[in-house]
């Protein structure tokens, strides 16, 4: 217990999820037809920002508990399909993260929608009984929607670097800094 009393960066990352599994259950959702919908992924943003701000494995680790818990509250029929596919994308987006100081501005971006991309399209190919061209215009659009929202989020976080961001870079920090008497 006193480890993790001591442990603020579990403490900050949990009272975040919180926020954002709220935002995530009480945001309204966009109907097209049949089963395809437009959503804001509040959790797969959270994720991806934490991806760039802190350990790459203890975010894998959470996009696995937050896919299993968004499975439980978007969709019970295919359990484990969210966690699986967000544990693949933060992955992936932890590999890129290795490259950020050599590749363009643009090029991140571009990876990073493509990746949001294939998180939605093989989401709804496997939910959806529709066509694959349906599939492909709903994905493209849930992509843009989510890219907006992690570029406004992202630019937010970069202008105004913000307490909470500073406190969870120093709790994490202090964790590995030696003391020296």
């Amino acid at each position: 217990m006193y480890l993790l009393y001591n442990n603020k960066l579990i403490i900050y990352i949990l009272l975040l999820s919180v926020i954002v599994f709220a935002l995530q259950i009480n945001f309204p959702v966009i109907y097209i037809y049949d089963q395809l919908y437009l959503y804001f992924d509040f959790v797969l943003i959270f994720l991806v920002v934490l991806c760039h701000r802190i350990d790459e494995h203890k975010v894998i680790l959470l996009s696995l508990l937050f896919g299993l818990g968004q499975d439980f509250i978007i969709n019970i029929d295919h359990i484990g399909l969210l966690s699986f596919l967000k544990c693949t994308i933060i992955f992936l987006i932890s590999i890129t993260n290795k490259y950020r100081f050599i590749w363009r501005e643009i090029f991140k971006f571009f990876v990073l929608f493509l990746l949001f991309f294939i998180h939605f399209f093989f989401y709804y190919l496997i939910v959806s009984y529709s066509s694959y061209y349906s599939i492909i215009i709903i994905s493209l659009c849930q992509s843009i929607v989510c890219y907006l929202l992690f570029y406004m989020i992202d630019n937010f976080l970069n202008r105004f670097n913000l307490v909470w961001l500073t406190i969870l870079e120093t709790a994490y920090n202090m964790k590995f800094k030696k003391k020296w008497i």
